[in-house]
C-alpha cells in the first residue's frame, strides 16, 4: 500500500484519539478549505461589533493600501495563506499559533525603529556636515570623480534607514570601498574619508536589525490574520469531519513518533513485519519519522526490510521530499540533533548497509557512455551540498549495443525560437518515423504543461496524432473558447465587451469568409463619428437571434449541448468540447446548475484541464519531464532542455527568526540578515540541484535515442556551462557558436507494440440514435425523473422567497435569479403575478416584518434525523416557521410542518406558529399544533 494509504490507516484507528469522527472525509483540494476559512474569517468581520478581528482586518487593509499593495482582501489572503498548507511549515505555523499578536508590541517595534531613524539621522546629517565643512572635492580622491561621485550621489538620498541602505549596496561596491581607502593611505584627503567608511560600516551592522524590525512591524497583522485562518482551519476540521490530504503526516506524528509500535500494532489491529520504500528520495520528512518507529520494530526483530531511491532523480522536493535522507541512510537523518532520532539512528547504522546499483538495462550503450560523460563533466558546476548526490554516478551499459546521441544549441540572439524549435522537432520526428519507428515509440518532454501544449498543437497541426495527460489543454481549443464566451454573455447580458468577444469569435470560426467584414457591420456610427457595437447588428448577420442569449436550462451540461447544437458543433467529433461538456456534467452533479460559479471555477483551473486520449500506435506520447520519471520510450526528444529557470523573484518562504515568524523573498536587503542569507543560499542551492536532476530524468528516459536542443535565451543561466561541457567532450561537433552534436549510431529497432489498442475515431451518432435529443426511458421513469411546468414554476418561486424579506427584496431576487441563469425566463411574467399575490397577502407581509428571517437553517432532531423549514422568521415575542408549496393542500403539508414546530419546542423556542403558504391558490395557511407527534 501507499505511505497516504497506511497513514489514512493509522488515522481511522486514531480518530478518536484526535477528536475525530468515524465518518470523516478526506479533501484532496487544501484550496477549497481554504477559501473556506477566509470566507468564514472575512464574514465574521462586523462594523458593528468591532472586534479584535475587525481591527485586524482593517489595520491590513490599511497598511497595504498604504504601501499601494493589493487592495483585494480575500485575494491576499488566499495567496499568502498557501503556506498554511505547507507540511515543510507545521513546526513554524505552530510556533505561530501559539504567539500573542498584542498592539503593545507593536507600539515597542514602532519606539524601537523610531529611536533606531533618529540615530541614523544624526550620523547622516553630520556626515553631511562634514563634507560641506572640509570643502572635500573629487581631485583629493583616488581615481577622482570616479569615487567621489557614488559619495555624493549617497548623500543626496533620501534619509530612510532602509530605502538608504538599499541604494547603498546598489551603487557602493567593494572597488569603490578600496578607492576610499586608498585615498587615506595617501593622505590627499583624511578627514571626511576615515568618517565616511565608519559610516558605512555603521550601515552594515545596523541594517539587519532596521530590516528585522521592519518586518515585524510591516508584517504584524498578515501574520496575526494567518494565525487567525489557521485556527479556523482547524475549527472547519472539527467542525465538519473534513481532513485535508496534507495534514495527513502532521497527524500521525502527533501520534506515533513518540510511541511504541506495538501499541500502534494493537490499535491497527494487524502487524507488519516487513516495510518495502520505493523512491525514497521524495518521501518528505514527516513520512519518514512517522514509519521509523515500526521500521524500528522490524528490525529489532530480525526482518529484512528494503529502501530504494535514488538520489539523482530528486525531483519532487516542491511536494517536501527530502533527497537528504537517503543520503543519510543507514542513519536517520537528523539536522536537529533530536536525542531520540539519534538514539534509533545509531541502531539503523548498525543494522543496515548501502548498496548501489550499477548496472543499466534500459537505455542503449552509448546512451549510458554519455549520460557517465556529461554528468561527471556537471558535477563541477554543482552545489557543494548537491555534489554528493551523484556520488554513485557511473553505470554499467547491460542493454542493446548502439544508442544515438542528437543535440542541439545555438547561441544567436535574434532566431525565433518556437519556429525553431518547432521546425528541428518535426524534422526528428519524421526521421524516426521513417526509419521505422511507430508513433507511440516517440515520447516529447517539455519543461512544464505550457510547452508541452505548444509542442502537441504543432504537432497535431501537421497531421500528427497525439496522447498526452499534461498538453492538449481544453482551453486551447476556439470552439469551447465560443462556447465559454457564450457563457460568460449569457451571465451578464448587458455586457457589451463581451458581446463584441462573442461576436468576433463567431464569425472568425464559423463563418471563416469575410470575418472580419462582417464582424464590422455589426457597428454603427453615431452623429459625432464614435463607433458602437450593435447587438441588433450582429443578430441581423448572424443566423442566431437574442431568443438563444434568454433559454432556460435545467443543467449546465444541456445548457452547452443545446449551444453546441444552435451553432451546428458536433461534440462527438471534437474532443476538446466532448471534454468541456463532461466538466460541466461533473460540476453539475457536485454544485449544481450556477453558471456564474461554473465560469469562476473554469478560469480558475483551466490551465489543468486537458483532454484524455487513449493510447495507441498511431499516437506519438507528450509529457512533462516530471511525469517521465520511472518510465522509458524508444526516442526521447526534449524540444528545450533548459530546465534552469532560476528562482521566481515573487516566492515567499516563512522562517522563525529570534522568536519570531516572518515573510521573506529571501533576495534583496532580506539577505543583509545572516540567517536569511544562510536560508537563500541553501535555496538557490537545492533550486540549481532541482534542475540539474530533472535533466538528470530527462536524459535517462530513451532506450534508443535521444534528441535535445538548447537556445540562448533570456534566464537561460546554464546555456553557457552545457556548451563548455560539450565542447571540451566533443569539440568536433562545434563551429561558429553552434554546437551540433551526433553521437553514438543507431540501434537495431525492436517494436514496443500496444496491446489492445486501436486507431479508433468515434463517428457521429447524431442522426441515428438517441442521443442527444431523444431520452429512452419508461413511462414511469419519466414521470419520476421530469419536472413539470407548475413544478419548476413553483421550485424557482420558493427559491425567491427564501431570499426575501420584503416584497422589494423579492422582485430583486427575482431579476438577479434572470440575469445569472438561476430563473427561467419563461416563467418571468407568472412569477411576478404570484410575487404579486403574495404580497398582497397582509398576515404573510405581517409575519415578514415580525423578526429576524433564518432561511433554510437544519434543525436536530435526533442522531439520524435532520429537518430543514424554507423560512423561520425569529423575534422576542414569537417563532414562526413558514414552509413554501405548489399544488393541492395535503396532510403530509401539515404533519411536516408539525413536526418542525415540535423540535422547535424542544429547543427552547418560544411562542410557536406554522404556517404553509400554497403559491397560485390557496394563499397562507396557519398549521395547528399536534399533541403528539412522531417523526
Amino acid at each position: 500500500m501507499t505511505i497516504d494509504k497506511f497513514n489514512l490507516r493509522l488515522i481511522r484507528s486514531f480518530a478518536r484519539d484526535l477528536d475525530l469522527p468515524e465518518t470523516f472525509e478526506i479533501s484532496l483540494d487544501d484550496t477549497l478549505i481554504l477559501e473556506k476559512a477566509i470566507d468564514e474569517l472575512l464574514s465574521n468581520i462586523d462594523a458593528k461589533n468591532q472586534t479584535k478581528l475587525y481591527q485586524l482586518a482593517l489595520n491590513f487593509a490599511k497598511s497595504n493600501l498604504e504601501e499601494e499593495n493589493d487592495w483585494n482582501l480575500k485575494k491576499i489572503l488566499l495567496s499568502k495563506a498557501k503556506v498554511l498548507t505547507n507540511e515543510g511549515y507545521f513546526q513554524i505555523i505552530r510556533t505561530l499559533s501559539k504567539t500573542d499578536f498584542n498592539k503593545e508590541q507593536l507600539d515597542l517595534w514602532k519606539l524601537q525603529f523610531k529611536a533606531e531613524k533618529e540615530e541614523f539621522m544624526v550620523r547622516f546629517n553630520s556626515l553631511n556636515r562634514l563634507l560641506s565643512e572640509t570643502g572635500a572635492n573629487a581631485d583629493q580622491f583616488y581615481r577622482k570623480s570616479q569615487t567621489f561621485n557614488p559619495i555624493s550621489k549617497l548623500l543626496r538620498l533620501e534619509p530612510e534607514p532602509i530605502s538608504f541602505y538599499r541604494e547603498k549596496n546598489k551603487n557602493i561596491t567593494e572597488a569603490h570601498y578600496k578607492n576610499v581607502l586608498k585615498t587615506i593611505e595617501a593622505q590627499t584627503e583624511v578627514e571626511f574619508s576615515p568618517k565616511y567608511l565608519a559610516f558605512l560600516d555603521y550601515l552594515d551592522e545596523k541594517a539587519p536589525s532596521w530590516i528585522e524590525l521592519d518586518f515585524k512591524i510591516q508584517q504584524f497583522h498578515l501574520l496575526s490574520i494567518l494565525k487567525e485562518l489557521a485556527l479556523s482551519m482547524d475549527d472547519i476540521r472539527n467542525k465538519e469531519s473534513i481532513i485535508r490530504v496534507s495534514e495527513f503526516n502532521k497527524l500521525v506524528a502527533e501520534l506515533v513518533q513518540n510511541e511504541d509500535a506495538p501499541f500502534i500494532y494493537e490499535r491497527l489491529g494487524s502487524r507488519f513485519n516487513h516495510f518495502f520504500l520505493d523512491e525514497f528520495q521524495d518521501t518528505s520528512r514527516l513520512q519518514w519519522l512517522n514509519i521509523v518507529p515500526l521500521i524500528h520494530n522490524s528490525l529489532g526483530g530480525n526482518y529484512f526490510n528494503f529502501i530504494v531511491g535514488d538520489p539523482k532523480q530528486s525531483i519532487y522536493r516542491f511536494k517536501n521530499g527530502v533527497a537528504e535522507q537517503f543520503i543519510a541512510l543507514p542513519e536517520i537523518y537528523n539536522p536537529e540533533e533530536e536525542p531520540s532520532i539519534k538514539l534509533r539512528s545509531q541502531f539503523f547504522q548498525k543494522m543496515g548497509t548501502v548498496e548501489g546499483l550499477e548496472d543499466n538495462w534500459r537505455s542503449a550503450t552509448e546512451i549510458v557512455h554519455f549520460n557517465n560523460r556529461f554528468f561527471e563533466e556537471l558535477l563541477q558546476f554543482m552545489p557543494e551540498s548537491g555534489q554528493e548526490f551523484y556520488k554513485h554516478l557511473k553505470q554499467n551499459p547491460k542493454g542493446k549495443k548502439g544508442g544515438y546521441v542528437e543535440l542541439l544549441m545555438n547561441p544567436q540572439k535574434d532566431l525565433d525560437t518556437a519556429k525553431f524549435t518547432n521546425s528541428q522537432l518535426l524534422k526528428w520526428v519524421q526521421q524516426c518515423i521513417a526509419d521505422g519507428y511507430k508513433p507511440h515509440e516517440i515520447c516529447v518532454l517539455g519543461r512544464k504543461k505550457r510547452d508541452c501544449n505548444q509542442y502537441a498543437n504543432f504537432l497535431k497541426s501537421r497531421g500528427y496524432q497525439i496522447v498526452s495527460s499534461d498538453s492538449l489543454l481544453v482551453n486551447s481549443d476556439q470552439f469551447v473558447q465560443l462556447a465559454i464566451c457564450y457563457c460568460k454573455w449569457k451571465v451578464n447580458r448587458f455586457d457589451f465587451q463581451r458581446a463584441m468577444q462573442f461576436a468576433y469569435f463567431y464569425f472568425e470560426i464559423l463563418d471563416k469568409e469575410d470575418a472580419f467584414e462582417t464582424y464590422g457591420a455589426c457597428f454603427w456610427k453615431d452623429s459625432d463619428s464614435k463607433v458602437y457595437f450593435s447587438e441588433q447588428l450582429f443578430f441581423e448577420n448572424s443566423r442566431l437571434n437574442a431568443d438563444f442569449l434568454d433559454a432556460s436550462f435545467q443543467n449546465i451540461y444541456s445548457l452547452l449541448v443545446d449551444f453546441l447544437m444552435l451553432v451546428g458543433l458536433d461534440s462527438i467529433e471534437n474532443t476538446y468540447l466532448q471534454q468541456l461538456l463532461d466538466l460541466a456534467y461533473q460540476f453539475d452533479m457536485s454544485n449544481g446548475p450556477d453558471l456564474m460559479e461554473f465560469i469562476n471555477y473554469y478560469e480558475k483551473n483551466r490551465s489543468k484541464f486537458s483532454v484524455q486520449l487513449s493510447e495507441n500506435e498511431q499516437a506519438i506520447q507528450i509529457m512533462t519531464a516530471h511525469k517521465s520519471k520511472g518510465l522509458e520510450f524508444p526516442v526521447v526528444i526534449i524540444p528545450s532542455f533548459n530546465f534552469f529557470s532560476g528562482r521566481n523573484n515573487n516566492d515567499s518562504f516563512m522562517m522563525e527568526m529570534n522568536g519570531h515568524v516572518i515573510e521573506t523573498k529571501m533576495n534583496g536587503i532580506d539577505t543583509a540578515i545572516p540567517t536569511i542569507k544562510v536560508e537563500a543560499d541553501k535555496e538557490d542551492a537545492a533550486q540549481t540541484m532541482d534542475a540539474i536532476n530533472l535533466l538528470y530524468v530527462a536524459f535517462t528516459r530513451p532506450q534508443d535515442r535521444l534528441y535535445a536542443i538548447n537556445l540562448k535565451t533570456h534566464g537561460n543561466s546554464f546555456y553557457q556551462k552545457f556548451h563548455t561541457i560539450l565542447t571540451n567532450l566533443f569539440p568536433e561537433s562545434q563551429q561558429d557558436g553552434i554546437l551540433h552534436l551526433k553521437f553514438g549510431e543507431f540501434p537495431e529497432i525492436k517494436h514496443h507494440s500496444r496491446k489492445n489498442t486501436t486507431d479508433y475515431s468515434p463517428l457521429s451518432i447524431r442522426n441515428f440514435l438517441w442521443f442527444p435529443e431523444i431520452s429512452i426511458q419508461s413511462t414511469k421513469e419519466q414521470e419520476e425523473d421530469s419536472l413539470t411546468t407548475e413544478q419548476r414554476i413553483g421550485k424557482q418561486f420558493h427559491f425567491i422567497m427564501e431570499k426575501s424579506h420584503t416584497k422589494e427584496t423579492a422582485f430583486s431576487a427575482l431579476n438577479t435569479g434572470l440575469l445569472k441563469g438561476e430563473i427561467e425566463r419563461d416563467f418571468e411574467e407568472k412569477l411576478t403575478h404570484l410575487l404579486e399575490e403574495a404580497f398582497s397577502n397582509k398576515l404573510l407581509v405581517e409575519l415578514f416584518e415580525g423578526g429576524k428571517h433564518l432561511n433554510e437553517r437544519t434543525l436536530i432532531f435526533d442522531s439520524k434525523t435532520r429537518l430543514r423549514p424554507d423560512k423561520l422568521i425569529v423575534s422576542d415575542q414569537q417563532t414562526i416557521v413558514i414552509d413554501f408549496k405548489t399544488g393541492e393542500r395535503s396532510a403530509k403539508h401539515e404533519k411536516q410542518v408539525q413536526g418542525y414546530m415540535t423540535v422547535l419546542g424542544q429547543i427552547g423556542m418560544m411562542n410557536i406558529k406554522g404556517y404553509l403558504y400554497y403559491s397560485g391558490g390557496l394563499g397562507l395557511l396557519e398549521v395547528p399544533k399536534a399533541d403528539l407527534f412522531q417523526i
